[in-house]
């Protein structure tokens, strides 16, 4: 999906994650067109990051007190990537 905003375009993305401590589905945009691979959930917030590295370093600051978990990137329309269900 593309924004026009200000004179600029702007490129919103969406990926989900399954919290495998709760079993949520979390879903996390961006709007700069940024792709994430993997997440990192600290206190039941996800920050996306292009590699499981850059996440790694991030939990490693909340002495492993969180999760790291895969990104899918799903549809801007229609909620869920396909095959997943609520």
């Amino acid at each position: 999906m593309r924004i026009t905003q200000h004179q600029e375009e702007i490129v919103v993305r969406r990926f989900w994650a399954l919290d495998p401590t709760h079993g949520d589905l979390l879903m996390l945009a961006t709007f700069d067109g940024t792709a994430h691979a993997f997440g990192a959930i600290v206190n039941d917030h996800i920050r996306g990051f292009a590699d499981q590295q850059a996440a790694e370093a991030y939990l490693a600051e909340f002495d492993g007190d969180g999760q790291i978990v895969e990104m899918v990137e799903g549809p801007l329309e229609g909620g869920l990537p396909k095959g997943w269900k609520l």
